[in-house]
């Protein structure tokens, strides 16, 4: 396996720390690298990447909606022999396994909250040798006709093949195995369209690659769903976090990849950093957690879990599903990471507020350090030129 990292950024209208944050990445050991940065509607971020024409510059194109049908599975949203998954329609409506037919979702008034959806996982899936798939009821199995209606049939030779792309919500669109042939593009097949704006003047120097992503999507994305999207977008063999207003040492990706490796596992954490908060000027080690940070994650790209489709709080499904299913490594090198509380922030002050009082506050002469490193950053055109 190769060694090349794409680092995952999401940003909005935050240059001066999204400078720090690139040249962070800049300056990092590990030679093999690109960092995936993807906006939306940020003109701030536009007239940044517009005056450096060092950076890549793509728009990424929603040019459909997802098609009819769609799937979830029960257990982790994966697609596997013996899966349990629902169906709903472009409207949510669920299949209903009595009658086929599509209908509002029930509700529970035990043990759920009122309205709230309680779904039930009828068909099965059954693997094909293509990568492909049939969906089983009961002994029978689903048929997809020509004129899109969904029947049964007791013959397994008649059962329509299918084939999932992997939705930016977690969710899979499903059609017809051959309408989609299975090396077809992901992006592509899920209705977006990669476009350049301009390329970097010049060639990639040992500083790596910096490619800025401007989405203009036909729905409104949650943060989970751009994470999702920018790792789909991303070229590497692994994926790293890599977020804008937090700091990284320059050992960062070389060392966690190290131990990833040195592990087996397919995701690497960091137990504990260093926490910064910028209203207060002081700094702390937060404690140390089994799973480590969300936002410290590399991963193996090739069968990479998803964020939720949540605004805050998307990454800790994610980092739960890695551990969960004993995956994930987790590291004592808090020196790699400064995580930065400034009050825009997407989690809330609640959340920062819980991090302070369950931390252990640094020296002021270690506050000093910590201070000076945030507030320096190499300039990026500086960097550029010198690379």
């Amino acid at each position: 396996m190769k060694d090349r990292i794409s680092c995952i950024c999401v940003t909005h209208n935050r240059v001066d720390m999204l400078e720090r944050a690139i040249s962070c990445f800049q300056r990092q050991t590990h030679g093999d690298k690109e960092l995936v940065i993807l906006f939306e509607n940020d003109p701030v971020t536009e007239q940044f990447v517009t005056q450096h024409p060092e950076y890549d510059l793509y728009t990424v194109v929603q040019e459909r909606m997802p098609g009819q049908m769609v799937m979830e599975a029960a257990q982790h949203n994966e697609i596997r022999e013996g899966s349990h998954v629902l169906l709903r329609n472009a409207e949510g409506y669920l299949l209903d396994a009595t009658d086929l037919k599509w209908i509002e979702p029930d509700t529970s008034e035990s043990g759920t909250d009122p309205g709230e959806v309680v779904p039930s996982y009828p068909f099965t899936i059954e693997t094909n040798e293509d990568q492909s798939f049939a969906l089983s009821l009961n002994n029978q199995w689903l048929v997809l006709t020509s004129t899109e209606d969904l029947v049964l049939t007791d013959d397994r030779s008649q059962a329509t093949h299918f084939r999932a792309q992997r939705l930016l919500n977690g969710q899979f669109l499903i059609s017809r195995a051959a309408e989609v042939p299975a090396d077809s593009d992901p992006l592509t097949a899920i209705g977006w369209e990669k476009r350049l704006g301009h390329k970097r003047l010049g060639h990639k120097g040992r500083s790596g690659d910096v490619v800025f992503h401007k989405v203009v999507p036909a729905q409104e994305l949650t943060l989970g769903m751009k994470r999702n999207l920018s790792i789909m977008l991303a070229g590497g063999d692994y994926v790293c976090v890599w977020d804008d207003d937090d700091w990284y040492d320059t050992e960062r990706l070389t060392r966690q990849l190290d131990f990833l490796k040195y592990t087996g596992k397919k995701a690497c954490s960091i137990a504990y950093n260093i926490f910064f908060d910028t209203n207060s000027g002081l700094a702390y080690h937060n404690l140390p957690r089994v799973t480590g940070q969300e936002n410290t994650l590399l991963f193996e790209r090739n069968g990479a879990h998803q964020y939720a489709s949540l605004n805050a709080s998307e990454d800790t499904p994610m980092l739960l599903s890695y551990y969960n299913r004993n995956q994930l490594a987790v590291m004592e090198d808090p020196e790699l990471y400064i995580y930065n509380y400034h009050k825009t922030n997407t989690c809330s002050s609640d959340h920062f507020q819980l991090i302070i009082n369950t931390s252990v506050r640094l020296s002021d002469s270690e506050t000093e350090q910590v201070r000076e490193i945030l507030d320096w950053h190499e300039p990026v055109a500086e960097s550029f030129m010198s690379s």
